[in-house]
């Protein structure tokens, strides 16, 4: 039997996680143990799961919602206890291609560097299964934010971030570093745990023969209902969290910070309707820049 363990965080989704089990399920390689961590759901999720899979999948149940960050390290907690040799964090709101996950060991065990962090898939549109939505990133040495790469290369590729859509790592490697910093709740907390690694001289690999497809932001705009723009909650964690990664890693941090503050000005001004919104940006920059960050470790 292969030790992979695979976490899945549900929140209202039943249906989206159902998907993505079933194509786990359909694969070549079957992870060991696939976790579903529920976020207080309240439409039926954790019975229409156990319903469908009963003890062939564990099921952690929690009374509140702890947060995407939080919740994904309750899982990695349940896995090392288990003892895998391989943690697997994947986005519900995926379905994977028959080899993804056979081919996200290939490169894991093929791979003589002691110093690989974590493996993540080609990621395409699930709605549009032709187009990139994630291969590598780069980041924006003004800014100090990631932009994805969307060009469809067919080799593997060192990257300086993959998205918390698909981390796969060894177990050791959380072990030694930890999961993701709850207080960030959502957003950056895979660049947090990315910059975390690399400044202990990781890197990171996206496998092109392992493919999986993401229905981007499915999860959050079910519980929303904002299909057309970011809701508030969504917006002042990713300004607040990206001026949280920025004040512990950015080279350049009064830079970076002044140019982030720039950007999100002038997302505020960009029409009538963001501009309603102006106290969600003022608020989201004033704890970015004046919270307490001790918690962020960087090992």
């Amino acid at each position: 039997m292969n030790k992979v363990g695979v976490i899945l965080i549900n929140w209202n989704g039943g249906y989206i996680t159902k998907d993505c089990i079933d194509s786990l399920k359909a694969g070549s390689v079957i992870p060991a143990y696939i976790v579903v961590v529920d976020n207080d759901s309240k439409d039926g999720s954790l019975q229409l799961l156990n319903d469908s899979y009963g003890d062939s999948i564990h099921l952690i149940k929690n009374c509140e919602n702890k947060g995407f960050a939080e919740a994904n390290n309750q899982g990695i907690k349940y896995l090392i206890q288990v003892g895998v040799e391989y943690i697997w964090l994947l986005n519900n709101d995926t379905v994977v291609d028959t080899d993804c996950l056979k081919e996200l060991m290939n490169v894991v065990d093929s791979c003589v560097d002691e110093k690989l962090g974590a493996v993540s898939s080609k990621i395409y549109y699930e709605s549009q299964r032709d187009q990139v939505w994630f291969f590598g990133a780069d980041r924006n040495k003004f800014s100090f934010a990631i932009t994805h790469r969307t060009i469809d290369i067919n080799q593997n590729l060192i990257t300086p971030f993959i998205s918390d859509c698909c981390i796969f790592a060894k177990t050791s490697v959380f072990q030694e570093f930890g999961g993701l910093q709850k207080q960030f709740i959502a957003y950056s907390e895979d660049d947090e745990w990315c910059l975390r690694l690399e400044r202990n001289g990781y890197h990171f690999i996206c496998a092109y023969k392992s493919v999986l497809y993401h229905k981007v932001s499915a999860s959050l705009k079910k519980n929303t209902g904002t299909f057309n723009k970011i809701s508030d909650m969504a917006l002042s964690l990713m300004n607040r969290n990206h001026l949280w990664v920025i004040r512990k890693y950015a080279p350049h941090r009064l830079l970076s910070v002044f140019v982030m503050l720039a950007i999100c000005l002038r997302n505020a001004f960009t029409t009538s309707e963001e501009l309603k919104r102006i106290s969600v940006y003022l608020r989201s920059i004033y704890h970015g820049l004046f919270d307490d960050i001790r918690f962020i470790r960087m090992k």
